[in-house]
């Protein structure tokens, strides 16, 4: 496989020839500078050890102490070390939530998109606080004793203070009858939407008439190997540069390349730099795609690091906003 360009031409997607690859990361980068080329995304502080941030510390520590009211299925077990992790990352995102959603002071509904058992919410709602309703969108439904829906059945403070609701269906054959509260904004959440989840929900919230309630969209994504060609919403980026749809297949798959522990050797370290560009091509197309579409003036649409590498490598997050 190959990319021609007249100027200057380029040959990145090269058959696997040992002798090719890796590819330099400029050279894998000046790819994608057809027009203004990829913005830059500065990680936040370190967020591991002795150089945890302190908001995020306490954040986290408060959720320790709260967890004991969980169903025993909601929360992780097992590596010690992963659980820890999952825990900052999900309060890394919801801090930078937290900051755009104070001005609707509470009067808003929150989606958690792909939300299984509903975890994030319960989180969302310690970190941020709890708003009007709170909603599940998930084909799959999780066992009972691993549903968030327990505590909120239970915790009659909860009760009084959120609306809960749980929409075992797809994000797309979400209707507007089927959310709560007409009359109120919506905030979307998906942390580590699989695949082509991610253009669902973009598509989504670009298309559907509940779309124009939606004031917030915050998604961070993974397993870029099961994107959809066919259906992935930034195919205008990649077309314009003239990667065709295997070549596209190929670079979906190699984005998983990037993981900051291999930077201790030189090879792999190199084949890191070169997914993660690959990486950061994917969610420009779609945040492209969800300017032009949603924000159209209206509100900013970017892309943060709302974590850094090393609590994982997929901490790329699309977060738009046209609220007050």
């Amino acid at each position: 496989m190959a990319i021609v360009r007249e100027s200057p031409t380029i040959s990145i997607l090269t058959k696997l020839d040992p002798k090719a690859w890796p590819p330099s990361s400029t050279t894998v980068e000046s790819l994608f500078c057809a027009d203004d080329g990829l913005p830059s995304t500065t990680e936040p502080p370190a967020v591991l050890g002795n150089e945890l941030d302190e908001e995020l510390i306490q954040a986290c520590e408060g959720l320790q102490e709260k967890e004991c009211l969980l169903p025993s299925g909601i929360l992780r077990s097992g590596n010690a070390e992963r659980t820890r992790k999952h825990r900052i990352q999900q309060v890394a995102m919801l801090l930078r939530v937290r900051e755009r959603v104070a001005s609707l002071h509470g009067r808003y509904i929150v989606v958690d998109v792909g939300g299984s058992g509903g975890e994030l919410l319960w989180v969302y709602g310690q970190v941020v606080g709890f708003p009007a309703a709170m909603v599940v969108v998930d084909p799959e439904e999780p066992p009972l004793d691993r549903r968030i829906d327990t505590y909120f059945s239970q915790d009659s403070e909860a009760c009084q203070r959120t609306r809960f609701v749980r929409l075992s269906k797809p994000i797309g054959d979400v209707t507007e009858k089927d959310l709560p509260c007409a009359d109120l904004p919506l905030v979307m959440l998906g942390k580590h939407l699989c695949g082509s989840a991610t253009d669902s929900l973009l598509l989504t919230v670009a298309g559907a008439p509940f779309g124009s309630r939606v004031v917030g969209l915050f998604v961070s994504q993974c397993c870029y190997m099961k994107i959809d060609p066919t259906t992935y919403v930034g195919r205008p980026y990649f077309q314009r540069i003239g990667i065709t749809e295997e070549e596209f297949v190929f670079l979906c798959h190699k984005a998983l390349w990037h993981d900051p522990q291999h930077s201790t050797v030189k090879y792999y370290c190199t084949l890191s730099r070169v997914g993660a560009i690959f990486e950061q091509a994917l969610v420009e197309g779609r945040r492209r795609y969800f300017m032009e579409a949603w924000g159209c003036g209206k509100g900013e649409v970017s892309v943060v690091a709302f974590t850094t590498s090393s609590v994982t490598p997929r901490n790329l997050m699309i977060e738009a906003w046209r609220g007050q």
